[in-house]
């Protein structure tokens, strides 16, 4: 999420004369061009533990903010923890943040009044700062959720998902836009409250395209083919049925299968990790900056993504499919989303259903048989979505 919204800073930073960031202490420090930044602490006990503990790993220097605001988060930041487990059992909402920065947007709003006002996140607490900022202001709010608030995945009460629909009518009734980042999303949206339709819409968020260019280039044919992910494979998001698929293929004397060698830059949470590591085609890397990452991926001679095998697929689209794009690599991707597969419509993406070893031995064949011609292709950014644009669109139809 941290790097959904430092693109769409380096976006304002651009394009804005002044652009105000109200957000959290968990965040590093850092000097943005025509960027003035206001780090508000939660008043959860819970959250306020949470931040204090990313401020002291990502600054060397003290807070004093923190230090002052200690006091009132142990105290009556544990009776909001207490009062708000009655409610939810979501700590993630960061709704009590959302409290603490009201009084900061609301100053800003006076002292800037012909300001628009857009919140973002997964956590909803900054959403909920521009709703009450707008309520008592009218300020043009603009709000995108980069996930649906009401996923085809999450385990709800009937009664907790009316209540957290009709939460969600609400915010959109009071922007001048809301925006999801799937189609699929935004038209589940409009379903449970067409008479918002005309507010509601989905803009794909782009990613910032950082000037990395690869340095050699590999043409050795009796080389390695390397396939990277980049990213944490954990739960359903795996590589099994890739496994199996290749090994498929090595078993069948497939042309070229036995060069594959696999690689995972990030981390791995799943029970059979030892069953990958053991495996001579495959290697962890460790994580980096993303520009670093970016950079790795460039050495590689094609990018791996890989969706949750389950219904929460269908909604989101990995941030790091934006990534991929810009670095114009060929792309094996395991998806769970036909709205994805039409995105990457495009003779040098190979995409199979994440759930059928089939269908994934089908297309890294078609990879691997393809591989002498594609591996000569550009590396220069190809997407269609350049992030300048698509975050001008979120505010298009604000005069």
């Amino acid at each position: 999420m941290s790097e959904w919204v430092e693109d769409k800073l380096l976006v304002a930073e651009s394009q804005y004369p002044k652009t105000y960031l109200i957000t959290s202490f968990a965040g590093k420090d850092r000097i943005r061009a025509n960027v003035r930044v206001f780090k508000v602490p939660s008043l959860s006990w819970k959250d306020y533990s949470w931040e204090l503990c990313e401020y002291a790993r990502n600054n060397r220097s003290k807070s004093k903010v923190l230090t002052i605001w200690y006091p009132i988060a142990a105290t009556f930041g544990r009776f909001w923890d207490v009062a708000f487990s009655k409610i939810s059992t979501n700590s993630a909402a960061r709704w009590s943040w959302g409290f603490t920065a009201l009084p900061v947007a609301l100053c800003i709003r006076i002292l800037s009044g012909s300001s628009k006002l857009f919140a973002t996140g997964g956590a909803t607490g900054g959403h909920l700062v521009g709703l009450l900022t707008n309520l008592i202001t009218k300020v043009p709010l603009f709000l995108e959720f980069q996930d649906p608030l009401l996923g085809s995945e999450m385990v709800r009460s009937n009664l907790n998902s009316k209540l957290i629909s009709k939460f969600e009518g609400f915010f959109i009734s009071k922007s001048t836009r809301t925006v999801f980042v799937t189609q699929q999303a935004a038209r589940a949206s409009i379903e449970r409250h067409p008479k918002f339709s005309e507010k509601i819409a989905h803009i794909y968020p782009g990613a910032w395209n950082f000037p990395v260019t690869q340095q050699v280039q590999k043409v050795s044919e009796n080389q390695f083919i390397e396939i990277l992910h980049l990213g944490t494979l954990y739960g359903a998001r795996n590589l099994d049925n890739f496994f199996i698929a290749l090994d498929r293929l090595k078993h069948s004397g497939y042309n070229n299968a036995d060069r594959v060698r696999v690689k995972n830059l990030g981390d791995i949470y799943l029970e059979n990790k030892s069953n990958y590591l053991i495996r001579p085609d495959f290697e962890t890397l460790p994580s980096r900056a993303r520009t670093l990452a970016l950079l790795r991926a460039l050495e590689s001679d094609a990018l791996l993504l890989v969706q949750h095998a389950d219904a929460r697929s269908s909604e989101t689209i990995p941030y790091k499919t934006f990534d991929y794009l810009n670095l114009g690599k060929p792309i094996i991707g395991m998806i769970y989303n036909p709205e994805l597969e039409a995105l990457l419509n495009n003779d040098k993406y190979f995409l199979a259903d994440a759930t059928s070893v089939e269908s994934i031995q089908t297309s890294l064949g078609e990879f691997l048989t393809n591989f002498d011609l594609i591996q000569n292709f550009s590396n220069q950014a190809k997407s269609d979505f350049k992030i300048e644009r698509q975050f001008e669109r979120i505010f298009e139809c604000y005069e």
